[in-house]
């Protein structure tokens, strides 16, 4: 988030659609979907997609399952797999120029 054009309230995606495994600490997990819950720091909605390569496996899973955790979220959150990019385009209102090439 230190990016400098970033602010509160701009639409985000990440592309995790490489992604093979997930490893880390959960509990960072949870205390960033906190945080994303916190009308402190989160005080404008916004929209983010998650881009996953299919919707079934334990990646998907652990994306699909921070969505609920930050359902308090002023952000809501998406996740798409590569064979939802047009849903993915129109949830974040994504014109064609800005496609990704996968």
């Amino acid at each position: 988030m230190e990016e400098d054009e970033f602010h509160v309230g701009m639409n985000g995606l990440y592309d995790f659609s490489q992604l093979e495994r997930l490893t880390g600490d959960v509990d960072i997990f949870h205390s960033t979907a906190d945080a994303m819950n916190n009308k402190n720091i989160i005080f404008t909605a916004a929209k983010t997609a998650i881009l996953v390569k299919e919707k079934r496996g334990d990646i998907f899973n652990a994306f699909y399952n921070y969505t609920l955790m930050t359902k308090p979220s002023l952000i809501e959150y998406r996740v798409f797999s590569l064979d939802e990019l047009d849903k993915l385009y129109e949830f974040l209102t994504i014109t064609e120029e800005f496609h990704l090439n996968n």
